[in-house]
């Protein structure tokens, strides 16, 4: 097995912060669902709407996320689903997504965009959604090593494996072979 390179490492430590945060969140949701609905309700995803405008701004961005609006949390027991949100602390049960995000089909308030010939405002929020991760721990920097070195491997294979088709197909394979190493 290859040593782990110091990005290995490091994105082995990102991956272990991020998987804490998750889990303290899904903690969080599941004592809430369970307050609301009962044992046997696990939490599913969420849906959270965000300004378009910021959305659009930070779409790209590795370090900014845009500011979350509204969030409805979607919870299932085998085919039954239920929503809540989270308001001042305490959790309340909502009938649906739409019903917890009153926002949700607000038009912006100053843009205005043309629609097959009309002038119409666009809406002002992005509907997002999210779930949530499975419990697996994140992997070590030895275990993102081992896939990296997976990763190279493979692909000298395949380039090994274009490389003699490339051959068959020619009328110089010996060429061809030597060409491609």
């Amino acid at each position: 097995m290859t040593e782990p390179s110091p990005l290995d490492i490091a994105n082995a430590e990102n991956r272990r912060l991020i998987a804490e945060r998750e889990r303290a969140e899904y903690a969080r949701v599941l004592a809430y669902a369970f307050s609301l609905f009962g044992h046997g309700f696990v939490p599913h995803g969420q849906h959270y709407l965000v300004e378009a405008d910021e959305a659009t701004r930070l779409r790209y961005s590795r370090t900014e996320r845009p500011r979350v609006v509204a969030t409805v949390y979607s919870c299932r027991r085998g085919a039954e689903e239920r929503h809540f949100v989270i308001e001042d602390g305490k959790a309340r049960r909502v009938g649906s997504v739409e019903e917890g995000m009153p926002v949700m089909h607000d038009t912006h308030p100053t843009k205005q965009i043309d629609a097959f010939g009309k002038e119409v405002a666009p809406a002002r929020y992005e509907l997002c959604w999210g779930w949530f991760e499975d419990k697996r721990p994140p992997r070590s920097a030895e275990q993102l090593a081992a896939a990296r070195l997976k990763r190279v491997r493979k692909k000298e294979q395949h380039a090994e494996i274009e490389m003699e088709k490339r051959a068959a197909a020619s009328l110089f394979p010996d060429w061809e072979r030597e060409r491609g190493r």
